[in-house]
């Protein structure tokens, strides 16, 4: 097997690391890497020093270097199936298709209750989405979601900020995001396209729950 150009890889990398900045997300893809947890939380510490994905960077790339080159894409793709983080692969491996990412055993449900909104063709409320945004919280998984809703990187990055004030967390930067969204959605659209969102960040149970 042909190696990768480390170059290029690491162009990968970028894209990974700054999807797996959250001490959860570096956690789990360190762990299935098989990478040591004191170099694990070496690189949470600096991402939270320097409020960036740099640490989790860097310890992609330390990783990159202790990998043979005819494997470690590979390697990669198979840590990221195994912690489903669907949404880094179908960005950094689109190439790969439909068999790398997807789980028929997940999508299944996804798809059949999804079925459940399509008559729905009336805006979301205020009280939905801040039930929703509560139900959220300051989870790991909200910045797939802001991506998700086609907002930019930085854009959610914006709102997320606001969820955490003087050590305060709160939801009040999701609220603004799915407000956000809101008043750029049609009416009708708004109920189904959130759904899915929820569904592609790995948060369907909070659709199912107030969705519904």
């Amino acid at each position: 097997m042909a190696g990768v150009n480390r170059q290029d890889f690491d162009d990968i990398l970028k894209a990974v690391a700054r999807r797996t900045k959250q001490d959860v997300e570096i956690d789990d893809l360190g762990k299935a890497l098989k990478i040591p947890s004191y170099d694990i939380q070496s690189a949470q510490k600096r991402n939270s020093q320097d409020h960036s994905h740099m640490g989790s960077l860097e310890l992609l790339r330390d990783w990159m270097q202790r990998q043979n080159s005819s494997t470690m894409r590979q390697t990669l793709i198979d840590a990221l199936v195994k912690i489903k983080r669907n949404d880094i692969l179908e960005e950094c491996f689109p190439e790969d298709g439909a068999d790398t990412v997807t789980e028929p055993t997940k999508k299944k449900p996804a798809s059949r209750t999804s079925g459940l909104l399509t008559g729905r063709m009336t805006p979301l409320t205020d009280l939905e989405l801040i039930e929703i945004a509560d139900a959220l919280g300051n989870h790991v998984k909200l910045a797939a979601l802001g991506l998700h809703l086609g907002f930019i990187e930085s854009e959610v990055d914006m709102f997320l900020a606001t969820n955490r004030v003087d050590g305060i967390v709160s939801s009040k930067g999701t609220k603004n995001m799915l407000s956000a969204w809101r008043n750029n959605t049609p009416g009708a659209d708004q109920a189904k396209k959130l759904w899915d969102a929820l569904v592609a960040a790995k948060l369907g149970y909070v659709a199912e729950k107030h969705l519904k």
